[in-house]
């Protein structure tokens, strides 16, 4: 997760970009759409799957980082939650940390550092997910 003075960086660097493209010339901004609208289409690379347990499957192969993120989602938020009854995905989201039958508490996320990778998980409104993003070399054992 990028500090907060990177994410500031990033968001100023966003605005910075924005209000540029806002204040170019009618007359600059068509002859830069000619421009662009010649170049190849970009295009990413999605293979959808279905396992024999429901489990969707979403993969898409990039092979110009030597890195692979996992993410699990559910389709779970704070908007399933019972009306003056606050908290409850967002707990959950922590309880999964507390370890498991395979893992004990926090040693997944001991593992995924040691092979030196990252993850974190959020909550919103309608799902909550948890991600890593590990060295490719690493991706069997964090699956």
């Amino acid at each position: 997760m990028p500090s907060p003075k990177t994410r500031l960086a990033i968001a100023l660097a966003g605005f910075c970009v924005l209000g540029t493209a806002l204040v170019l010339p009618a007359q600059q901004t068509q002859a830069t759409a000619r421009q662009t609208s010649t170049r190849p289409r970009f295009s990413i690379p999605i293979d959808y799957y279905r396992l024999a347990n429901g489990l969707k499957v979403v993969l898409s192969r990039d092979t110009t980082s030597p890195t692979a993120f996992v993410a699990v989602y559910y389709g779970v938020g704070f908007r399933n939650e019972p009306l003056n009854r606050s908290g409850f995905s967002h707990l959950f989201e922590h309880l999964m940390f507390q370890g498991s039958r395979n893992l004990g508490k926090m040693e997944f996320m001991k593992l995924i550092q040691n092979n030196g990778g990252d993850g974190n998980a959020t909550t919103g409104y309608d799902h909550t997910d948890y991600f890593e993003v590990v060295p490719s070399n690493t991706l069997e054992t964090v699956l």
